[in-house]
């Protein structure tokens, strides 16, 4: 039986995710995967409860029969460690902003999802005249261009050739804005792109 071949439109920075599995066979490879998501949510909720709630409190264990979460491990999803990344940022904010800044990098694995809170973070640092998270966030994403780098010089090469080739804007994804785009006007991707500014402007 041939295996057929897996196209992620992520950027290169996806790359740091997946290298750990490129050790291990498809087995171990998948139990590893799991076992980091199912950790990263357990430390997210972990992390928000000793933000926001008493220690007798146990309404946080709600958090694991949460239906999103359901789905993202049946499906082995990022998004479990982009939760921790940003319970990870609301603990470091306030008292340690560079630090909070640099664990913001891995954010940038999914650019569209984040861009209405990296306008607000932007505004909240410009409004308050205080850079330190920003200025980590652009060091942790610089860090991490540089260990692609290293890793494969032609990473980003290939990711734009990719787009170029394949051209996922044509492509059906089962998502909101797409079905938007379906709905109206198949050929207008523009279209898509309205929920993404709504929630820029909202934010």
């Amino acid at each position: 039986m041939r295996a057929e071949a897996q196209v992620s439109f992520s950027p290169s920075v996806a790359l740091l995710f997946a290298l750990p599995l490129g050790y291990m066979n498809a087995r171990w490879g998948a139990v590893f995967w799991m076992l980091a998501i199912v950790l990263s949510l357990v430390a997210s909720i972990q992390i928000l409860k000793s933000l926001y709630l008493s220690k007798d409190d146990r309404i946080h264990q709600l958090g694991y029969l949460f239906a999103p979460v359901f789905a993202c491990l049946m499906v082995g999803q990022l998004d479990l460690f982009f939760l921790l990344v940003l319970a990870l940022f609301l603990k470091f904010h306030a008292e340690r902003p560079f630090l909070a800044g640099l664990v913001l990098f891995p954010l940038a694995t999914k650019p569209h999802l984040f861009l209405p809170f990296t306008l607000v973070l932007l505004a909240c640092s410009i409004y308050r005249r205080e850079f330190r998270v920003l200025i980590g966030g652009m060091c942790g994403l610089a860090a991490s261009l540089m260990v692609i780098f290293a890793i494969d010089p032609r990473a980003w090469s290939q990711y734009f050739h990719t787009l170029r080739t394949v051209q996922p804007m044509h492509l059906f994804i089962p998502t909101w804005s797409v079905q938007l785009r379906a709905f109206i006007d198949p050929t207008a991707a523009w279209l898509q792109f309205i929920p993404e500014a709504g929630c820029c402007i909202w934010a």
